[in-house]
């Protein structure tokens, strides 16, 4: 089960990867969500790896991957 901080993160990566076309990097997925420290995000991600909805490649940019996908509806924008 995911958190409420993890769900918007995994969606918004989602969002991003669907709109860029790639990979989105952790400051980017920070600005969407309006969080400042960068590492909150990285940690949420690498709990998200551990749960297996997400792949990264360590000391690589760009390849967090989406592997499963949250049952909640799509990040929106508004």
């Amino acid at each position: 089960m995911l958190t409420n901080k993890q769900k918007k993160v995994l969606n918004a990566i989602e969002y991003l990867i669907e709109e860029k076309g790639y990979s989105p990097t952790y400051q980017e997925i920070a600005n969407l969500l309006n969080v400042r420290n960068v590492s909150n995000i990285f940690n949420i991600v690498m709990n998200l790896e551990k749960k297996g909805y997400v792949s990264t490649k360590q000391g690589k940019s760009r390849t967090i991957m989406i592997v499963r996908e949250c049952e909640q509806s799509k990040f929106a924008t508004d």
